[in-house]
């Protein structure tokens, strides 16, 4: 705003800016190209030399495990700047370390490109608290927070903790097509889950949820359950976490009051023979419910907790998928 009114009371420097940015766009463009050439053009003559793959159909970016440097990421998010917000729908720099730099350099110069766009993908980026903040600003920058169509945001490996999870969660309550949030292997703990969950009840757009490895015990997914009890959640991964029988339990009593819950992995967890009996009775008495895939694997449910699963599975037909790897089943 206060930028607007600098423009409105200095024609003479709007006039100015608006010169240079059309020899900008000049250098550009393939041969000085005029009004005509596409946004695609632009973005092409961009990064000619970035080692990045762009999709013009699917309007998609593929910068994964590319190892750009921070000087590359730099020119990305002068390009991305360059070409009209919308030309590029879905990025994907995952598995690219950033430096605090790097990513300031992205989130804070390709902002309006970041803001529009569906899918971010940066998994594996080493952002850590710090490089976080200006993606998080770029995301629900107030000049999109009324529009933003990002639906999918996948953060997992990048050393956050529980100290960055007010912004996280303020960052997803501006989104509101956001169906899926990817934040495993972050030391998050049950503290920093927290906020983010609520921000989640209260957007209620999300339909897939990955929280594998990030310090949960009992006491966070039994929070979480409860909190998320009105959200349309398709799946929840919760892998690599130390949740047991009673964490299992309030699961199950979210997919009843949801009646969407089809993908329930908690694998590597410390779920035991009292909760896979739980989880039998759920099975038995929803014979044609929701939960199709169950990943149970690396838990102690012992012999007596997978008979339990075997007998409710004989009158059960919505289960499709289960496994049971490294759990005292038996081979029978």
């Amino acid at each position: 705003s206060a930028c607007k009114a600098a423009l409105d009371d200095r024609p003479e420097f709007a006039a100015a800016l608006k010169n240079s940015t059309n020899q900008l766009r000049s250098l550009l463009l393939p041969g000085g190209g005029g009004a005509a050439s596409s946004p695609e053009a632009v973005l092409r003559a961009a990064l000619r030399s970035l080692p990045i793959a762009l999709d013009a159909e699917r309007r998609s970016l593929d910068g994964s495990r590319k190892s750009l440097s921070n000087e590359q990421v730099r020119c990305l998010a002068a390009a991305l700047q360059a070409a009209p917000p919308g030309t590029v729908l879905k990025l994907n720099l995952s598995h690219t370390p950033l430096t605090s730099a790097a990513a300031a350099a992205l989130g804070n110069g390709a902002h309006a490109a970041l803001a529009a766009l569906s899918a971010l993908r940066m998994r594996g980026c080493a952002l850590g608290d710090a490089g976080i903040v200006p993606l998080c600003a770029a995301l629900h920058h107030p000049e999109a927070t009324a529009s933003s169509k990002l639906s999918e945001l996948a953060l997992a490996s990048n050393n956050l903790t529980g100290g960055c999870a007010i912004l996280i969660a303020e960052t997803v309550r501006e989104l509101p097509q956001l169906t899926s949030l990817d934040l495993s292997y972050n030391a998050l703990g049950a503290e920093g889950c927290a906020p983010v969950c609520d921000a989640l009840a209260e957007v209620r757009s999300l339909q897939v949820l990955s929280l594998a490895s990030v310090g949960l015990t009992d006491t966070g997914v039994i929070g979480l359950a409860g909190r998320l009890g009105g959200v349309p959640l398709v799946e929840i991964d919760l892998d690599g976490n130390s949740a047991s029988d009673a964490a299992l339990g309030a699961l199950l009593g979210m997919a009843a009051q949801g009646g969407t819950l089809a993908t329930l992995r908690l694998s590597a967890n410390a779920v035991g023979e009292h909760g896979a009996m739980a989880l039998a009775a759920h099975l038995v008495a929803r014979p044609a419910g929701t939960l199709r895939s169950l990943a149970l694997s690396n838990n102690p449910l012992t012999s007596g907790g997978g008979e339990a699963l075997r007998a409710a599975l004989r009158s059960n037909a919505s289960v499709s998928e289960l496994s049971l790897t490294g759990t005292g089943a038996t081979v029978d």
